[in-house]
């Protein structure tokens, strides 16, 4: 009984799927992304968002100064509500704030716009809060939550952005 030409494809098929992954699956065993943040691989690798956490965290966790990473911090806020602080890096030299965004598409707006864009590439337009404001309302409750205000912090967006150009 032979191998039909459907399970070939099948098997290949996920052959290629287990080569692709394999390099993803090093990278999240060798850091400590999941130590700090509890998630695991493959709910990290299917959420889009988690998935650009983890590089950002990956990128960060690179830098050769002393530091402490985490990932995933809600604060309570003082209406009641909470924050979350994608990831945090304190250093000797500061407090990093991180915004971590995965988006596709043309970014549009800045500091002064409440709102930002997101353009697709059939067009859809995607509003969304600006996120340096953003940001800054999760270091204004970090400070009030830890009662500092003498600390350096450092506000940064990061976006992993995939950008398509359309060939004429």
């Amino acid at each position: 009984m032979g191998v039909s030409i459907l399970e070939s494809i099948i098997l290949l098929a996920v052959f290629i799927y287990c080569i692709f992954l394999i390099p993803k699956y090093i990278s999240f065993r060798n850091s400590t992304y999941k130590d700090a943040s509890g998630n695991s691989f493959l709910r990290t690798i299917y959420d889009k968002g988690k998935y650009g956490e983890f590089l950002t965290f990956l990128y960060l966790e690179k830098l050769s100064s002393y530091k402490r990473l985490m990932t995933n911090l809600y604060l309570p806020k003082s209406n009641g509500e909470t924050t979350e602080i994608d990831l945090l890096m304190l250093t000797e030299k500061g407090i990093y704030v991180f915004e971590s965004k995965n988006y596709s598409g043309w970014i549009f707006g800045d500091e002064k716009n409440k709102n930002w864009t997101q353009t697709l590439q059939n067009n859809q337009k995607n509003k969304f809060y600006n996120q340096i404001w953003q940001n800054k309302s999760h270091i204004s409750t970090l400070k009030s939550t830890l009662e500092i205000d003498r600390i350096i912090f450092i506000n940064f967006l990061l976006y992993l952005v995939s950008i398509i150009l359309l060939k004429n």
